[in-house]
């Protein structure tokens, strides 16, 4: 299995070259404004009927910590409501196959975690169009 690290913003891979994106607690350190965006670079690099897994904490505005678990940490983070994120990938000409959202564990952080499974559509309206 090959992986590849990159910013979500700027993805440098070939055009429908992945069957599956996987993102888990990454689009919580991107603005709300960039959420679109990001979704429409991955889903340039998924291959038709590709899959892309979000994971990120449920709520509104942002999240700071100092500190977890007893240590010192810096940790900011997005919080994002799972219809803001199911439209930013519609939007974004994803089409939604699943949500879950799911409560914390007793050691986690005490926000809901959503998981949205996303997937390219088969074939788009551009490449119908070419085919009539």
């Amino acid at each position: 299995v090959r992986y590849e690290v990159g910013d979500m913003q700027d993805l440098k891979l070939e055009k429908d070259s992945l069957g599956g994106i996987v993102a888990l607690y990454s689009i919580i350190h991107l603005r709300r404004g960039n959420l679109v965006d990001a979704f429409r670079g991955m889903g340039r690099l998924l291959m038709p009927e590709g899959l892309l897994l979000v994971a990120f904490h449920r709520g509104q505005g942002e999240l700071q910590e100092d500190e977890e678990l007893g240590f010192p940490v810096s940790f900011d983070c997005n919080l994002f409501e799972p219809d803001e994120v199911a439209g930013a990938m519609e939007k974004a000409g994803l089409a939604v196959a699943e949500t879950t959202i799911r409560k914390p564990y007793k050691e986690e952080y005490p926000t809901c975690r959503v998981y949205i499974l996303a997937q390219k559509p088969a074939c788009s309206e551009r490449n119908l169009s070419r085919k009539r």
